[in-house]
């Protein structure tokens, strides 16, 4: 019982923190053109997409590779254009929380201090596997993996 309640309680806490990070940015889609803020499931497939397909594999959140951050694969100078000057983000996205990593995505597509949004499709798992949040590929079709 102990340990459910302490797990429950993180993950509530986890998602306060997802949801405040996506409510941060709302309506700032309308305004440019983009499809509204997606749920958790839309990062969660764009995470298992940029970190791995396999059977039953779960997103590597904490990765960090040589020019990768995160699961959601956001290339290091990328991370460091979207975090700059603030304090409350790690240095490498594979430490930062998923909130962390979903609310500098959010920065990345909307746009953020000096660096302009470059939308859903700066992802090649957006762009060509699960589409953006309504689940269109940049050719127009429809995705067959992820669906709204």
């Amino acid at each position: 019982m102990e340990l459910a309640y302490s797990i429950g309680g993180r993950l509530k806490r986890l998602i306060v923190a997802v949801l405040a990070a996506i409510t941060m940015y709302a309506g700032q889609a309308q305004a440019h053109g983009l499809p509204p803020d997606p749920p958790v499931k839309y990062w969660y497939a764009l995470a298992k997409c940029e970190t791995g397909w396999g059977k039953g594999q779960l997103p590597r959140w904490h990765r960090n590779t040589r020019n990768y951050e995160g699961g959601l694969g956001i290339h290091r100078q990328t991370w460091n254009d979207y975090t700059r000057g603030d304090m409350t983000m790690p240095d490498k996205g594979g430490d930062a929380t998923i909130a962390q990593q979903i609310e500098v995505a959010l920065r990345v597509v909307h746009g953020w201090g000096t660096s302009r949004g470059v939308g859903y499709y700066g992802w090649g798992c957006a762009k060509h596997s699960i589409g953006d949040p309504t689940g269109r590929l940049a050719n127009g079709k429809k995705s067959t993996i992820y669906h709204p």
